[in-house]
Protein backbone atom coordinates (compact mmCIF):
# COMPACT_ATOMS: atom_id res chain seq x y z
CA UNK A 1 0.00 0.00 0.00
CA UNK A 2 3.19 2.58 0.82
CA UNK A 3 4.87 2.00 -2.65
CA UNK A 4 1.74 1.85 -4.56
CA UNK A 5 0.77 5.48 -2.77
CA UNK A 6 4.71 6.66 -3.05
CA UNK A 7 4.34 5.69 -6.67
CA UNK A 8 1.17 7.56 -7.24
CA UNK A 9 2.50 10.73 -5.62
CA UNK A 10 5.22 10.91 -7.90
CA UNK A 11 3.49 10.63 -10.96
CA UNK A 12 1.14 13.47 -9.71
CA UNK A 13 4.35 15.58 -9.42
CA UNK A 14 5.63 14.90 -12.45
CA UNK A 15 2.22 15.39 -14.17
CA UNK A 16 2.36 18.96 -12.52
CA UNK A 17 6.31 19.16 -13.07
CA UNK A 18 5.08 18.46 -16.95
CA UNK A 19 2.01 20.84 -16.93
CA UNK A 20 4.04 23.51 -15.45
CA UNK A 21 6.87 23.18 -17.78
CA UNK A 22 4.44 23.34 -20.69
CA UNK A 23 2.69 26.50 -19.82
CA UNK A 24 6.13 27.83 -19.74
CA UNK A 25 7.39 26.90 -22.88
CA UNK A 26 4.19 28.25 -24.27
CA UNK A 27 4.26 31.33 -22.59
CA UNK A 28 7.91 31.65 -23.75
CA UNK A 29 7.00 30.88 -27.42
CA UNK A 30 4.03 33.06 -27.36
CA UNK A 31 6.12 36.33 -25.79
CA UNK A 32 9.38 34.92 -28.61
CA UNK A 33 6.42 35.32 -31.68
CA UNK A 34 5.64 38.79 -30.52
CA UNK A 35 9.07 39.96 -30.13
CA UNK A 36 11.28 42.48 -32.55
CA UNK A 37 15.03 41.77 -33.24
CA UNK A 38 16.41 45.32 -32.26
CA UNK A 39 20.37 45.77 -32.86
CA UNK A 40 22.03 48.79 -31.52
CA UNK A 41 25.07 49.65 -33.22
CA UNK A 42 27.51 52.40 -31.76
CA UNK A 43 30.09 54.38 -33.33
CA UNK A 44 33.22 53.69 -31.70
CA UNK A 45 36.16 55.33 -33.23
CA UNK A 46 38.78 57.68 -31.58
CA UNK A 47 36.73 60.71 -32.74
CA UNK A 48 33.76 59.69 -30.15
CA UNK A 49 34.11 62.64 -28.23
CA UNK A 50 32.58 65.96 -27.14
CA UNK A 51 34.48 68.44 -29.38
CA UNK A 52 36.52 66.67 -31.60
CA UNK A 53 38.35 67.40 -33.31
CA UNK A 54 39.64 70.34 -31.20
CA UNK A 55 42.37 68.87 -28.84
CA UNK A 56 41.10 66.12 -26.40
CA UNK A 57 42.37 67.72 -22.98
CA UNK A 58 40.55 65.95 -20.56
CA UNK A 59 37.50 64.89 -22.62
CA UNK A 60 36.45 61.75 -22.16
CA UNK A 61 35.01 59.26 -25.00
CA UNK A 62 31.05 59.56 -24.97
CA UNK A 63 30.21 56.08 -23.59
CA UNK A 64 32.51 56.72 -20.45
CA UNK A 65 30.41 59.53 -19.41
CA UNK A 66 27.64 58.53 -16.68
CA UNK A 67 25.31 60.95 -18.04
CA UNK A 68 25.46 60.14 -21.85
CA UNK A 69 25.31 56.14 -20.17
CA UNK A 70 22.04 57.33 -18.72
CA UNK A 71 20.92 58.72 -22.07
CA UNK A 72 21.82 55.32 -23.59
CA UNK A 73 19.28 53.54 -21.30
CA UNK A 74 16.53 56.03 -22.16
CA UNK A 75 17.70 55.65 -25.79
CA UNK A 76 17.21 52.09 -25.29
CA UNK A 77 14.09 52.02 -23.43
CA UNK A 78 12.63 54.32 -25.81
CA UNK A 79 13.02 52.28 -28.56
CA UNK A 80 12.21 48.72 -27.79
CA UNK A 81 9.80 46.94 -25.89
CA UNK A 82 10.07 44.47 -22.87
CA UNK A 83 9.74 41.43 -24.57
CA UNK A 84 11.78 42.43 -27.88
CA UNK A 85 15.32 40.94 -28.49
CA UNK A 86 18.50 43.22 -28.51
CA UNK A 87 21.70 43.10 -29.04
CA UNK A 88 24.25 46.01 -28.60
CA UNK A 89 27.43 45.91 -31.30
CA UNK A 90 30.31 48.39 -31.42
CA UNK A 91 32.23 48.89 -35.05
CA UNK A 92 34.72 51.36 -36.34
CA UNK A 93 36.82 48.88 -38.44
CA UNK A 94 35.72 46.18 -37.31
CA UNK A 95 32.55 44.52 -35.35
CA UNK A 96 32.31 43.84 -31.18
CA UNK A 97 29.45 42.31 -29.80
CA UNK A 98 28.75 43.73 -26.63
CA UNK A 99 25.69 42.24 -25.95
CA UNK A 100 24.02 38.90 -27.97
CA UNK A 101 20.08 39.02 -28.66
CA UNK A 102 18.79 39.21 -25.02
CA UNK A 103 15.31 40.20 -23.97
CA UNK A 104 15.40 43.74 -22.73
CA UNK A 105 13.71 43.36 -19.67
CA UNK A 106 16.55 41.01 -18.96
CA UNK A 107 19.94 43.18 -19.38
CA UNK A 108 22.22 43.76 -16.76
CA UNK A 109 23.42 47.39 -17.33
CA UNK A 110 26.92 46.60 -15.45
CA UNK A 111 27.90 44.37 -17.81
CA UNK A 112 27.13 46.26 -20.89
CA UNK A 113 28.92 49.86 -18.92
CA UNK A 114 32.27 47.86 -18.01
CA UNK A 115 33.77 50.12 -14.89
CA UNK A 116 36.66 51.10 -17.15
CA UNK A 117 34.47 52.24 -19.87
CA UNK A 118 36.48 50.10 -22.63
CA UNK A 119 34.06 50.11 -25.34
CA UNK A 120 35.96 51.99 -27.42
CA UNK A 121 38.95 50.15 -27.83
CA UNK A 122 36.86 46.35 -27.71
CA UNK A 123 37.44 44.39 -30.64
CA UNK A 124 40.58 46.48 -32.08
CA UNK A 125 43.22 44.85 -33.81
CA UNK A 126 45.74 48.34 -34.00
CA UNK A 127 45.68 51.59 -33.87
CA UNK A 128 43.88 52.09 -37.32
CA UNK A 129 40.93 49.70 -36.34
CA UNK A 130 39.75 53.03 -33.61
CA UNK A 131 41.08 56.05 -36.29
CA UNK A 132 38.09 55.76 -37.98
CA UNK A 133 34.58 53.98 -38.72
CA UNK A 134 33.01 51.56 -40.78
CA UNK A 135 29.27 52.27 -41.05
CA UNK A 136 28.52 50.63 -44.52
CA UNK A 137 30.97 47.49 -43.71
CA UNK A 138 28.91 47.17 -39.96
CA UNK A 139 25.74 47.29 -41.62
CA UNK A 140 25.99 45.18 -44.36
CA UNK A 141 27.59 42.41 -41.96
CA UNK A 142 24.53 42.78 -40.09
CA UNK A 143 22.68 42.54 -42.96
CA UNK A 144 24.45 39.02 -44.24
CA UNK A 145 23.94 38.12 -40.72
CA UNK A 146 19.62 38.39 -40.46
CA UNK A 147 19.48 36.99 -43.99
CA UNK A 148 16.24 38.09 -44.87
CA UNK A 149 14.80 38.69 -41.34
CA UNK A 150 12.93 41.64 -40.16
CA UNK A 151 14.86 43.82 -37.68
CA UNK A 152 15.22 47.23 -36.64
CA UNK A 153 18.31 48.50 -36.18
CA UNK A 154 19.98 51.69 -34.49
CA UNK A 155 22.80 53.13 -35.57
CA UNK A 156 24.68 56.08 -33.55
CA UNK A 157 28.10 57.84 -35.00
CA UNK A 158 29.53 61.31 -35.29
CA UNK A 159 29.70 61.26 -38.74
CA UNK A 160 26.68 63.08 -40.30
CA UNK A 161 27.54 64.56 -43.79
CA UNK A 162 31.43 64.46 -43.65
CA UNK A 163 32.61 66.55 -46.75
CA UNK A 164 36.31 66.39 -48.76
CA UNK A 165 37.83 63.31 -49.62
CA UNK A 166 38.93 62.07 -45.99
CA UNK A 167 38.09 58.49 -45.24
CA UNK A 168 35.10 59.45 -42.73
CA UNK A 169 33.30 61.67 -46.10
CA UNK A 170 33.95 58.36 -48.15
CA UNK A 171 32.62 56.46 -45.48
CA UNK A 172 29.69 58.09 -45.00
CA UNK A 173 28.61 58.66 -48.11
CA UNK A 174 29.09 55.16 -49.19
CA UNK A 175 26.83 54.18 -45.89
CA UNK A 176 23.82 57.25 -47.86
CA UNK A 177 24.37 55.18 -51.08
CA UNK A 178 23.59 51.76 -49.13
CA UNK A 179 20.47 52.94 -47.57
CA UNK A 180 19.25 53.97 -50.54
CA UNK A 181 19.83 51.61 -53.08
CA UNK A 182 19.59 48.21 -51.03
CA UNK A 183 16.39 46.99 -51.32
CA UNK A 184 16.64 45.05 -47.32
CA UNK A 185 16.63 48.43 -46.12
CA UNK A 186 13.34 49.40 -46.04
CA UNK A 187 13.07 52.27 -44.11
CA UNK A 188 14.90 55.13 -42.62
CA UNK A 189 14.77 57.75 -40.02
CA UNK A 190 17.15 59.96 -38.76
CA UNK A 191 17.52 62.24 -35.72
CA UNK A 192 19.83 65.01 -34.75
CA UNK A 193 21.57 64.73 -31.04
CA UNK A 194 23.09 68.16 -29.81
CA UNK A 195 22.40 68.34 -26.30
CA UNK A 196 24.01 69.06 -22.92
CA UNK A 197 25.25 67.43 -20.83
CA UNK A 198 25.28 64.43 -23.24
CA UNK A 199 26.93 66.41 -25.74
CA UNK A 200 27.50 70.27 -26.44
CA UNK A 201 29.74 70.60 -28.98
CA UNK A 202 29.71 67.60 -31.44
CA UNK A 203 26.77 66.71 -33.11
CA UNK A 204 25.46 63.04 -33.07
CA UNK A 205 23.22 61.58 -35.28
CA UNK A 206 20.77 58.03 -34.93
CA UNK A 207 19.79 56.67 -37.47
CA UNK A 208 16.43 54.80 -36.94
CA UNK A 209 16.32 51.58 -39.84
CA UNK A 210 14.09 48.89 -40.48
CA UNK A 211 15.57 46.27 -42.29
CA UNK A 212 13.62 42.83 -43.82
CA UNK A 213 13.72 40.74 -47.30
CA UNK A 214 13.99 42.32 -50.53
CA UNK A 215 10.01 42.74 -51.34
CA UNK A 216 9.11 45.53 -50.20
CA UNK A 217 6.86 46.24 -47.24
CA UNK A 218 3.23 46.58 -47.02
CA UNK A 219 1.94 50.09 -46.07
CA UNK A 220 0.18 48.02 -42.86
CA UNK A 221 3.74 47.16 -42.03
CA UNK A 222 5.50 50.57 -43.00
CA UNK A 223 3.22 52.42 -40.61
CA UNK A 224 3.38 49.87 -37.91
CA UNK A 225 7.32 50.03 -37.61
CA UNK A 226 6.90 54.21 -37.75
CA UNK A 227 4.58 54.02 -35.04
CA UNK A 228 5.97 51.34 -32.63
CA UNK A 229 9.70 52.03 -33.61
CA UNK A 230 12.24 54.51 -35.71
CA UNK A 231 9.27 56.91 -35.43
CA UNK A 232 7.62 56.06 -32.37
CA UNK A 233 6.27 58.98 -29.84
CA UNK A 234 8.59 57.76 -27.01
CA UNK A 235 11.48 58.37 -29.35
CA UNK A 236 10.48 62.04 -30.28
CA UNK A 237 9.20 63.10 -26.88
CA UNK A 238 13.03 61.68 -25.82
CA UNK A 239 14.80 63.39 -28.94
CA UNK A 240 12.44 66.64 -28.84
CA UNK A 241 11.62 66.76 -32.49
CA UNK A 242 10.65 64.44 -35.18
CA UNK A 243 12.95 62.23 -37.30
CA UNK A 244 14.28 63.11 -40.69
CA UNK A 245 12.64 61.14 -43.00
CA UNK A 246 15.02 59.45 -45.40
CA UNK A 247 13.12 56.63 -46.82
CA UNK A 248 10.71 55.89 -48.43
CA UNK A 249 9.65 59.17 -49.16
CA UNK A 250 7.20 57.65 -51.97
CA UNK A 251 5.43 55.57 -49.35
CA UNK A 252 3.73 55.80 -46.19
CA UNK A 253 3.80 59.28 -46.50
CA UNK A 254 0.21 60.52 -47.71
CA UNK A 255 -2.88 59.23 -47.03
CA UNK A 256 -6.49 59.75 -49.10
CA UNK A 257 -9.60 59.36 -47.19
CA UNK A 258 -13.36 60.23 -47.21
CA UNK A 259 -14.35 63.43 -45.33
CA UNK A 260 -17.72 61.62 -44.82
CA UNK A 261 -19.81 58.41 -46.46
CA UNK A 262 -20.38 58.73 -49.69
CA UNK A 263 -24.33 58.27 -50.54
CA UNK A 264 -25.53 57.32 -54.18
CA UNK A 265 -29.27 58.89 -55.04
CA UNK A 266 -30.76 58.80 -58.47
CA UNK A 267 -34.27 60.70 -59.08
CA UNK A 268 -35.96 57.58 -60.10
CA UNK A 269 -35.34 54.12 -61.68
CA UNK A 270 -33.92 55.07 -65.32
CA UNK A 271 -31.48 57.92 -63.97
CA UNK A 272 -28.27 56.94 -63.33
CA UNK A 273 -26.57 57.29 -59.44
CA UNK A 274 -24.68 60.95 -58.43
CA UNK A 275 -23.09 62.11 -55.15
CA UNK A 276 -20.31 64.35 -54.02
CA UNK A 277 -17.76 63.80 -51.51
CA UNK A 278 -14.91 65.50 -50.00
CA UNK A 279 -11.79 63.34 -50.14
CA UNK A 280 -9.09 64.72 -47.75
CA UNK A 281 -5.26 64.43 -48.84
CA UNK A 282 -3.21 64.11 -45.19
CA UNK A 283 0.64 64.19 -45.39
CA UNK A 284 2.48 62.52 -43.43
CA UNK A 285 5.86 64.39 -44.20
CA UNK A 286 7.61 65.94 -40.94
CA UNK A 287 9.65 68.64 -43.12
CA UNK A 288 8.74 68.37 -46.34
CA UNK A 289 6.12 71.16 -48.06
CA UNK A 290 4.20 69.57 -51.29
CA UNK A 291 4.21 72.54 -53.74
CA UNK A 292 2.60 71.28 -56.31
CA UNK A 293 1.15 67.79 -57.48
CA UNK A 294 -1.70 66.46 -59.29
CA UNK A 295 -4.11 63.44 -58.78
CA UNK A 296 -5.89 60.77 -60.85
CA UNK A 297 -8.85 58.83 -59.46
CA UNK A 298 -9.95 55.27 -60.71
CA UNK A 299 -12.41 53.18 -59.58
CA UNK A 300 -12.47 49.28 -58.86
CA UNK A 301 -15.94 47.54 -59.35
CA UNK A 302 -18.49 48.94 -56.60
CA UNK A 303 -19.93 44.75 -55.26
CA UNK A 304 -23.29 45.11 -53.48
CA UNK A 305 -23.79 43.04 -50.38
CA UNK A 306 -26.67 40.98 -52.10
CA UNK A 307 -26.88 39.42 -55.44
CA UNK A 308 -30.28 40.42 -56.02
CA UNK A 309 -28.29 43.91 -56.64
CA UNK A 310 -26.76 44.60 -59.86
CA UNK A 311 -23.19 44.81 -59.45
CA UNK A 312 -21.67 48.85 -60.37
CA UNK A 313 -18.52 48.94 -63.00
CA UNK A 314 -16.00 51.20 -61.74
CA UNK A 315 -14.73 52.28 -65.35
CA UNK A 316 -17.96 53.24 -65.93
CA UNK A 317 -17.38 55.77 -63.04
CA UNK A 318 -17.70 59.45 -63.78
CA UNK A 319 -16.07 62.56 -62.21
CA UNK A 320 -15.98 66.60 -61.86
CA UNK A 321 -14.54 68.12 -62.01
CA UNK A 322 -12.22 67.00 -64.98
CA UNK A 323 -9.14 65.16 -63.86
CA UNK A 324 -6.13 66.12 -63.22
CA UNK A 325 -6.96 67.65 -59.55
CA UNK A 326 -4.69 70.55 -58.94
CA UNK A 327 -3.33 70.08 -55.52
CA UNK A 328 -1.03 72.92 -54.18
CA UNK A 329 0.40 73.72 -50.79
CA UNK A 330 0.27 70.84 -48.53
CA UNK A 331 2.32 72.11 -45.61
CA UNK A 332 4.28 68.96 -43.58
CA UNK A 333 1.77 67.22 -41.45
CA UNK A 334 -1.55 69.11 -42.38
CA UNK A 335 -4.37 68.07 -44.90
CA UNK A 336 -6.09 69.76 -47.86
CA UNK A 337 -9.75 68.77 -48.85
CA UNK A 338 -11.34 68.99 -52.36
CA UNK A 339 -14.85 68.24 -53.56
CA UNK A 340 -15.07 65.25 -56.21
CA UNK A 341 -18.65 64.70 -57.61
CA UNK A 342 -19.82 60.57 -58.84
CA UNK A 343 -21.83 59.98 -61.32
CA UNK A 344 -22.32 55.92 -61.97
CA UNK A 345 -24.71 54.02 -63.89
CA UNK A 346 -28.01 52.24 -62.76
CA UNK A 347 -28.43 50.21 -60.27
CA UNK A 348 -31.18 47.10 -60.95
CA UNK A 349 -32.55 45.15 -58.41
CA UNK A 350 -33.99 42.27 -59.08
CA UNK A 351 -34.68 39.40 -56.68
CA UNK A 352 -34.67 36.52 -59.49
CA UNK A 353 -31.23 36.55 -59.37
CA UNK A 354 -31.03 34.79 -55.89
CA UNK A 355 -34.20 33.03 -56.05
CA UNK A 356 -35.99 35.86 -54.55
CA UNK A 357 -34.13 35.19 -51.25
CA UNK A 358 -34.13 38.74 -50.40
CA UNK A 359 -36.88 39.60 -51.65
CA UNK A 360 -38.49 41.57 -48.67
CA UNK A 361 -35.00 43.17 -48.18
CA UNK A 362 -34.71 44.38 -51.58
CA UNK A 363 -38.39 45.48 -51.09
CA UNK A 364 -38.04 47.38 -47.73
CA UNK A 365 -34.66 48.44 -47.48
CA UNK A 366 -34.27 52.30 -48.37
CA UNK A 367 -30.83 52.29 -49.09
CA UNK A 368 -28.00 49.33 -49.05
CA UNK A 369 -24.56 49.42 -48.72
CA UNK A 370 -21.63 48.73 -51.49
CA UNK A 371 -18.05 48.02 -51.56
CA UNK A 372 -15.27 49.29 -53.61
CA UNK A 373 -12.13 50.61 -53.81
CA UNK A 374 -10.81 54.39 -55.12
CA UNK A 375 -7.29 54.27 -56.13
CA UNK A 376 -5.24 57.15 -56.00
CA UNK A 377 -2.21 58.16 -58.56
CA UNK A 378 -0.49 61.23 -57.04
CA UNK A 379 2.31 61.84 -60.08
CA UNK A 380 5.04 65.20 -60.24
CA UNK A 381 4.81 65.89 -56.37
CA UNK A 382 7.31 69.29 -55.76
CA UNK A 383 8.81 68.99 -52.84
CA UNK A 384 10.02 71.76 -50.76
CA UNK A 385 12.44 70.50 -47.59
CA UNK A 386 12.36 72.73 -44.57
CA UNK A 387 14.65 71.55 -41.46
CA UNK A 388 13.93 72.97 -38.32
CA UNK A 389 17.64 74.50 -36.60
CA UNK A 390 18.46 72.07 -34.46
CA UNK A 391 18.45 69.96 -37.11
CA UNK A 392 20.40 72.23 -39.70
CA UNK A 393 23.20 72.45 -37.13
CA UNK A 394 23.64 68.66 -37.76
CA UNK A 395 23.90 68.81 -41.60
CA UNK A 396 22.35 71.88 -43.86
CA UNK A 397 19.42 71.16 -45.86
CA UNK A 398 21.92 71.78 -48.70
CA UNK A 399 24.50 69.26 -46.99
CA UNK A 400 21.80 66.50 -47.28
CA UNK A 401 22.71 64.00 -49.81
CA UNK A 402 20.69 64.35 -53.02
CA UNK A 403 19.40 61.21 -53.09
CA UNK A 404 17.38 61.95 -49.71
CA UNK A 405 16.13 65.50 -50.26
CA UNK A 406 14.57 65.20 -54.31
CA UNK A 407 12.94 68.04 -55.37
CA UNK A 408 10.28 66.09 -57.38
CA UNK A 409 8.99 62.52 -56.93
CA UNK A 410 6.08 60.77 -57.69
CA UNK A 411 3.84 58.77 -55.76
CA UNK A 412 3.00 54.69 -55.42
CA UNK A 413 -0.88 55.22 -55.99
CA UNK A 414 -3.03 55.06 -53.08
CA UNK A 415 -5.69 52.74 -52.07
CA UNK A 416 -8.19 53.53 -50.70
CA UNK A 417 -11.37 51.57 -49.26
CA UNK A 418 -15.27 52.81 -49.98
CA UNK A 419 -18.27 51.71 -48.79
CA UNK A 420 -21.21 54.21 -50.45
CA UNK A 421 -24.99 54.14 -49.62
CA UNK A 422 -27.56 53.44 -52.36
CA UNK A 423 -30.71 54.25 -52.76
CA UNK A 424 -32.93 51.34 -53.80
CA UNK A 425 -33.79 52.27 -57.33
CA UNK A 426 -35.79 49.30 -58.24
CA UNK A 427 -37.99 50.22 -54.67
CA UNK A 428 -41.02 50.69 -57.00
CA UNK A 429 -41.12 47.85 -59.06
CA UNK A 430 -40.86 46.17 -56.16
CA UNK A 431 -43.48 47.90 -54.23
CA UNK A 432 -45.90 47.06 -56.97
CA UNK A 433 -44.93 43.33 -57.06
CA UNK A 434 -45.51 43.65 -53.27
CA UNK A 435 -48.99 45.55 -53.05
CA UNK A 436 -50.28 42.77 -56.36
CA UNK A 437 -49.11 40.17 -54.20
CA UNK A 438 -50.82 41.74 -51.22
CA UNK A 439 -54.08 42.11 -54.08
CA UNK A 440 -54.03 38.95 -55.39
CA UNK A 441 -54.05 37.37 -51.40
CA UNK A 442 -57.26 39.73 -50.53
CA UNK A 443 -59.01 38.35 -53.61
CA UNK A 444 -58.47 34.92 -52.85
CA UNK A 445 -59.36 36.15 -49.21
CA UNK A 446 -62.38 37.80 -50.36
CA UNK A 447 -63.40 34.66 -52.50
CA UNK A 448 -63.17 32.36 -49.86
CA UNK A 449 -65.20 34.22 -47.75
CA UNK A 450 -67.27 35.19 -50.57
CA UNK A 451 -68.74 31.69 -50.75
CA UNK A 452 -69.01 30.88 -47.01
CA UNK A 453 -72.49 29.46 -46.12
CA UNK A 454 -74.41 31.40 -43.82
CA UNK A 455 -76.22 29.84 -40.84
CA UNK A 456 -79.96 31.04 -40.19
CA UNK A 457 -81.93 29.50 -37.06
CA UNK A 458 -85.48 29.26 -37.22
CA UNK A 459 -88.10 28.98 -33.89
CA UNK A 460 -92.29 29.55 -33.18
CA UNK A 461 -90.95 30.59 -29.90
CA UNK A 462 -89.02 33.89 -29.42
CA UNK A 463 -87.30 31.79 -26.51
CA UNK A 464 -85.32 29.67 -29.10
CA UNK A 465 -85.42 26.86 -26.59
CA UNK A 466 -86.39 24.68 -30.15
CA UNK A 467 -85.58 25.51 -33.19
CA UNK A 468 -84.15 24.62 -36.50
CA UNK A 469 -80.81 25.95 -38.26
CA UNK A 470 -80.60 26.18 -42.10
CA UNK A 471 -77.30 27.04 -44.06
CA UNK A 472 -77.45 28.61 -47.23
CA UNK A 473 -74.60 29.93 -49.31
CA UNK A 474 -75.63 32.92 -51.23
CA UNK A 475 -77.92 33.79 -53.64
CA UNK A 476 -79.53 30.35 -52.85
CA UNK A 477 -83.24 29.66 -50.77
CA UNK A 478 -84.90 26.84 -48.37
CA UNK A 479 -88.28 25.51 -47.92
CA UNK A 480 -89.55 26.13 -44.73
CA UNK A 481 -92.22 23.75 -43.28
CA UNK A 482 -94.31 23.12 -40.44
CA UNK A 483 -93.73 20.62 -37.39
CA UNK A 484 -96.68 19.06 -39.41
CA UNK A 485 -95.43 19.06 -42.68
CA UNK A 486 -96.94 22.19 -44.07
CA UNK A 487 -95.06 23.92 -46.68
CA UNK A 488 -94.98 27.69 -44.82
CA UNK A 489 -92.40 29.64 -47.54
CA UNK A 490 -89.20 29.75 -48.40
CA UNK A 491 -85.81 31.75 -46.88
CA UNK A 492 -83.86 33.44 -49.37
CA UNK A 493 -80.50 34.94 -49.07
CA UNK A 494 -79.10 37.43 -51.02
CA UNK A 495 -75.83 38.58 -51.70
CA UNK A 496 -74.68 39.54 -48.21
CA UNK A 497 -76.14 38.46 -44.96
CA UNK A 498 -79.52 39.71 -45.69
CA UNK A 499 -82.44 37.55 -46.06
CA UNK A 500 -85.97 37.41 -46.79
CA UNK A 501 -89.40 35.11 -46.05
CA UNK A 502 -90.90 34.60 -48.59
CA UNK A 503 -94.90 32.83 -47.77
CA UNK A 504 -96.42 30.26 -49.59
CA UNK A 505 -99.20 32.03 -50.97
CA UNK A 506 -101.48 28.96 -51.56
CA UNK A 507 -101.84 28.46 -47.94
CA UNK A 508 -100.97 32.04 -46.24
CA UNK A 509 -101.25 35.81 -46.67
CA UNK A 510 -98.51 37.63 -45.35
CA UNK A 511 -100.18 39.50 -42.39
CA UNK A 512 -96.52 41.03 -41.56
CA UNK A 513 -92.73 40.48 -41.85
CA UNK A 514 -89.75 42.42 -40.05
CA UNK A 515 -86.90 42.07 -42.55
CA UNK A 516 -84.74 44.57 -40.32
CA UNK A 517 -86.17 42.15 -36.69
CA UNK A 518 -86.37 38.46 -36.74
CA UNK A 519 -90.21 38.29 -36.54
CA UNK A 520 -92.44 37.04 -39.14
CA UNK A 521 -96.01 36.89 -38.65
CA UNK A 522 -98.26 34.75 -41.01
CA UNK A 523 -102.45 34.08 -41.37
CA UNK A 524 -104.05 31.68 -43.73
CA UNK A 525 -106.12 33.15 -46.70
CA UNK A 526 -109.91 32.54 -45.04
CA UNK A 527 -108.76 34.00 -41.86
CA UNK A 528 -109.01 37.62 -40.11
CA UNK A 529 -106.06 39.64 -40.43
CA UNK A 530 -105.97 39.16 -36.61
CA UNK A 531 -105.76 35.71 -36.49
CA UNK A 532 -102.30 35.11 -36.42
CA UNK A 533 -101.68 31.02 -37.20
CA UNK A 534 -97.41 31.40 -37.52
CA UNK A 535 -95.31 33.23 -35.89
CA UNK A 536 -91.43 32.59 -37.17
CA UNK A 537 -88.59 33.99 -35.21
CA UNK A 538 -85.46 33.81 -37.11
CA UNK A 539 -81.55 34.63 -36.37
CA UNK A 540 -78.45 34.43 -38.27
CA UNK A 541 -76.54 33.68 -35.17
CA UNK A 542 -76.79 30.57 -32.93
CA UNK A 543 -78.84 31.50 -30.14
CA UNK A 544 -78.86 30.34 -26.40
CA UNK A 545 -82.49 29.26 -25.27
CA UNK A 546 -84.18 30.93 -22.22
CA UNK A 547 -84.62 29.14 -19.70
CA UNK A 548 -87.92 29.48 -17.47
CA UNK A 549 -87.16 29.75 -13.62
Amino acid sequence: MISINLISSINLIKKVFLSILIFFIAHLAAKTANATEVYYLFDNSASMFDGYPSPRGTTKYYYQRPEFQEFIKKYIAATAKPEDQISIITFNRVTNTVLPLTPLSNISWNGVFPPLGKLDVVGSQSPQDIGFTRMPDALRQLLESLNGRKAVVWLLTDNIADTGVSNEAADTKEFYRLLATDPRVQMVHAYPLLREPINSKSTLMIYGIVLGDKEPFSLAELKEYDENYIGASSMVNLMGEDAFQMKPLNRNTLELSLKEQLKLDAIDENSPLTGSVDLVLKSNFHYHTIAATNLNLRAEDLKPERASISLIPGDKFQFSPEQPYQINNIRAKSEYSFNVKFTTPQVTVSPSRNKFATLFADIFDETFPMHGVLWAKIDDVELKLEVPPSMQKAFGAQDIPEIFRPEKISMDELRMEINPTVRNSGGRLLMFLLLGTLALAGLIFLLVWFFLPQNYYLSYDDSFEFYKRYTLRRKSEVRIKSDSGDNLGRLCRGWGTDWKFIPNRNEFKRVSDSFSGSNVSLARAEAEDSDIVYRLFIRTKRPTPKREE
